[in-house]
């Protein structure tokens, strides 16, 4: 199924450039496959202290790029 391996290409994918279509076409496939829909979401407030580098949420989700955090010395 394309959603598979669209799902599969994501979990490899690092570059935000890559992503942006293959995102883009998982939710076109889906506004058109889903069963249902979620109307609404809990809205979100994120915050970070100074200290953190490199967070930068994204389209992938909160900790797609955890990796490259880090925390400044005092």
């Amino acid at each position: 199924m394309r959603i598979d391996q669209i799902l599969e290409e994501l979990s490899t994918t690092t570059d935000r450039a890559t992503a942006a279509p293959l995102w883009s076409e998982l939710q076109r496939i889906l506004l058109h496959e889903q069963p249902w829909g979620v109307l609404w979401y809990p809205p979100e407030l994120l915050v970070a202290r100074e200290r953190l580098h490199g967070f930068a949420p994204d389209i992938r989700g909160l900790f797609a790029d955890v990796s490259s955090w880090s925390l400044a010395d005092r």
